[in-house]
């Protein structure tokens, strides 16, 4: 007889270990406990629905990458049947329960030696629909809201982050987005947390369980501590004194990212300190970089401005240290955001944060004193504290990045193998019951 050495045959829901695109920051942290989950676990890989609806067409970039994880993780033949079959459908994705469901009957096929299936950064429904066909238990991790349960609310907050002028030009706009949530995304979950009830529903803070009301449901909630990692190589390169005269940005920069208010922010920001910034990333259109360079000029901030466009982090590594470990200060007026590996890795570097007192990240920067949270939307606020942060001597700029507290902070959340740890711990606690 065959004894396996594994503790548990885990089947893994997720698109996008294969997906042909540079991962975000859920894709980071699904990559990383995967790798490690598959020293304890025998895992089979089922790539989800979404990887056909939105990247089909891309079937070279997904067997190159396929090959990669393929040496980590079982990948069953089937997928390379459907990858053959399905191509990418933007009406299957926006509207997608039809085409995961009966995916998902397909999967629930070879899930017959599965013990327990897990999906590690919540992107499809597929999860819900082969655990209610195959009668295997199930996890997730979101670290995205599932949807938003106050529409009104919802409502309020796109309203105030995406009413520009380039609504009309936004396939997404608030008004699209509002429907879609409040009248399709709200219906299906409900209806699936009660239909298929996972065996538990992580995320990586505080703000995914907030923003849907998860906890009006009788399902078992965690949240992972630690959710996230940074390369802890980062810290070789941690500066705290060796600054130049700049800000910094990165990340995407979209209206949710609060990007079209760094020109009034930095704006405001001149008056008291002279001080330029940089800007790490990628404008999420056209309509978006124009308008933004329409109000630093008007604000007459546009020279002091430096794009740099978006810098591989993994791929340029010693340019992307060198540029934000020299900064004096993360300016972070994000209005979404579940956790924020750019703050992370920001005082991993050795820089202080100013951003928008938003749950996910109040959750997990609250008590660090080099992490400034104001009211969002407060730009004003968001300017003040900047300019107090810039305006300490020397000393006391370098106690606030040096103390105990954040040196400590730091320790926990630099290695993947203490978030991998606790995704293990939640698998085994309800895939053995």
């Amino acid at each position: 007889m065959f004894f396996s050495c594994f503790e548990l045959r885990l089947g893994i829901v997720y698109d996008q270990l294969i997906a042909p695109i540079f991962p975000g920051g859920g894709g980071v942290h699904s990559l990383e406990v995967i790798k490690r989950l598959a020293n304890d676990f025998e895992i089979v890989y089922f790539p989800s629905s979404r990887l056909f609806l939105k990247w089909g067409d891309r079937k070279d970039e997904i067997l190159h990458k396929a090959d990669y994880i393929g040496k980590i993780v079982e990948i069953p033949e089937i997928f390379y049947e459907m990858l053959d079959k399905y191509s990418e459908s933007a009406y299957n994705t926006f509207f997608f329960e039809k085409f995961s469901k009966n995916m998902s009957k397909i999967y629930a096929k070879y899930t017959k030696d599965i013990e327990f299936l897990y999906e590690p950064d919540h992107t499809t429904a597929d999860i819900f629909f082969i655990s209610k066909f195959s009668g295997k238990k199930f996890g997730i991790t979101l670290h995205t809201p599932l949807f938003y349960n106050n529409n009104l609310e919802y409502l309020k907050e796109l309203i105030r982050i995406r009413f520009n002028r380039c609504l009309i030009y936004n396939r997404r706009g608030f008004i699209t987005s509002y429907l879609y949530n409040a009248l399709y995304l709200k219906r299906v979950y409900t209806k699936l947390l009660d239909y298929s009830p996972p065996s538990f529903i992580a995320s990586v803070s505080e703000g995914p369980l907030f923003y849907s009301a998860l906890y009006k449901y009788s399902i078992p909630l965690r949240i992972l501590s630690p959710g996230n990692a940074f390369d802890s190589d980062l810290l070789k390169y941690r500066n705290v004194l060796d600054k130049a005269d700049y800000m910094i940005y990165f990340g995407v920069l979209a209206e949710h990212k609060g990007v079209l208010e760094i020109p009034d922010i930095l704006y405001q920001i001149r008056k008291k300190v002279n001080i330029s910034l940089k800007l790490l990333g990628k404008f999420s259109s056209r309509c978006i970089e124009k308008l933004f360079w329409l109000k630093a000029k008007n604000l007459g901030v546009d020279k002091n401005i430096e794009f740099l466009g978006f810098i591989d982090k993994h791929k340029e590594k010693s340019k992307f240290i060198d540029i934000v470990s020299k900064a004096k200060l993360l300016l972070y007026p994000s209005h979404i955001d579940s956790f924020s590996l750019t703050i992370l890795e920001s005082l991993a570097l050795g820089l202080p944060v100013v951003s928008y007192d938003i749950v996910g990240i109040h959750s997990i920067y609250k008590n660090i004193d080099a992490v400034r949270l104001v009211n969002e939307f407060h730009k004003d606020e968001l300017a003040r504290e900047a300019v107090n942060i810039l305006q300490l001597d020397r000393n006391t700029y370098s106690d606030l990045l040096n103390n105990k507290k954040i040196i400590d902070f730091l320790n926990f959340y630099s290695s993947w193998d203490n978030v991998a740890l606790e995704v293990k711990k939640y698998i085994l606690e309800f895939g053995k019951k």
